[in-house]
């Protein structure tokens, strides 16, 4: 008969072989979210083309929050609680905005409705992995 807890060891040791990759993947995206800031910002695209001064918003939060994804996956990746949390709900925050733009999207650039839904589920794919790393945190 296994101790009792065996189990909990188990589901640790799973969530530190996928902490890399998943921590990996959110410097990524956060670095994206970074870039698209600066090529809104620097590049003449459509972005700018809209009414007002609704530009330099969607700019400052796209440099924000790419910034911040990739200073709290740094932080997260080092078993930082707090970034973890915090990391896990922009990520899907993000996710449930995307999917809920991707209309607008899909209208704006002309792209097919799976073009359109792809960042959101991409983003959704990262929540739901970073909550499969809930066990690294419980310590």
């Amino acid at each position: 008969m296994a101790p009792p807890n065996q189990a909990p060891l188990a589901a640790s040791t799973a969530a530190e072989s996928l902490a890399l990759p998943v921590h990996g993947l959110t410097l990524v995206l956060g670095a994206g979210l970074f870039l698209l800031g600066l090529a809104a910002m620097l590049v003449d695209n459509r972005l700018h083309r809209a009414p007002g001064v609704i530009a330099y918003p969607i700019v400052a939060s796209l440099l924000i929050t790419g910034a911040c994804t990739m200073w709290l996956s740094w932080l997260s990746l080092k078993r930082s609680r707090g970034a973890w949390s915090f990391l896990l709900a922009i990520c899907g925050t993000l996710a449930v905005a995307l999917f809920f733009a991707s209309p607008r999207f899909r209208a704006s650039f002309d792209l097919s409705w799976p073009m359109a839904m792809l960042a959101s589920g991409v983003f959704a794919m990262v929540t739901a992995l970073l909550v499969a790393l809930a066990p690294r945190y419980r310590q």
